[in-house]
């Protein structure tokens, strides 16, 4: 099965998106016009703005104390991904560029949460739900028509379409990336696997992504127990669920936004969520 056919017969996209920001809204509209799922429906993002300093520093301080518990286990089993987000430090709040960044992140986690919980109370019954951010580029749709769905070989419960990055390749990786949009490369499928293995050095990023309907419970259940920002709390459920990834990955945050995020008023680079 390809994954048009998959997406359209057997997922149930959730798009989230902030209303504030018109090009991310134009952009959902432009990815619904191409009818590639079963449905489609729009969630509103929770604001950074909406949310207070206080609520923000309890989120980071329960997330800090995850990322001490994982620093005390033995080096060869700690998951990656947790391992290496670094926590944020109180004194920063102080700082407008990095309280903005706390914030950002914090709203995106309880947003991801929030299409989540909105995918397993509505009326559709798929036996997938996609989440997607609102600057998830779909560069070029046609490709979906030539690559396997990971269900041709089995039953994912997780399996992540964006933002496989190999830290230590990221410039071959972009060149596998491209060389696919254009159709001159194809996309492999490989298994993440759950024994929390030292050797799996890259990022998943929460750009797309896509639940298994029946078990997205424990997805949910598990990163709300493992408050962190959302991209490194779902390894968490990594270790817990069948998870599946596309190499090179499939969508891309829009680079114009990322870029834009990541420096502050000095031109200092910083990364953040919920722009």
């Amino acid at each position: 099965m390809k994954l048009n056919e998959f997406f359209k017969n057997h997922c149930d996209a959730y798009f989230i998106t902030l209303k504030r920001r018109e090009d991310r809204v134009n952009n959902v509209k432009s990815i619904i016009a191409n009818d590639l799922f079963a449905s489609h429906t729009v969630i509103d993002a929770v604001d950074k703005l909406d949310l207070s300093i206080e609520d923000t520093k309890e989120f980071y301080r329960k997330a800090n104390a995850e990322w001490e518990m994982e620093q005390s286990l033995p080096r060869d089993v700690r998951l990656y991904g947790v391992e290496r987000w670094v926590g944020g430090k109180e004194y920063l709040f102080e700082r407008p560029s990095s309280r903005s960044l706390y914030t950002g992140t914090h709203a995106c986690y309880l947003s991801h949460i929030k299409a989540i919980e909105t995918a397993l109370s509505d009326e559709n019954n798929s036996e997938y739900i996609v989440i997607i951010e609102d600057d998830a580029q779909f560069n070029n749709v046609k490709m979906f028509d030539c690559i396997d769905s990971v269900d041709v070989f089995t039953k994912p419960d997780i399996t992540v379409f964006g933002g496989a990055v190999k830290m230590a390749s990221y410039a071959s990786e972009e060149n596998r990336f491209e060389q696919l949009i254009q159709g001159f490369n194809v996309a492999k499928v490989d298994r993440i696997p759950s024994d929390r293995p030292k050797s799996i050095r890259q990022r998943y990023i929460t750009t797309m992504y896509a639940l298994r309907r029946e078990t997205a419970y424990i997805f949910l259940d598990t990163v709300k127990k493992h408050q962190m920002p959302i991209d490194a709390s779902w390894w968490y459920a990594f270790a817990k669920l069948s998870t599946f990834k596309y190499n090179p990955c499939l969508i891309r945050q829009d680079q114009v936004n990322i870029e834009a995020a990541r420096r502050d008023t000095n031109g200092k680079k910083k990364g953040i969520k919920n722009a």
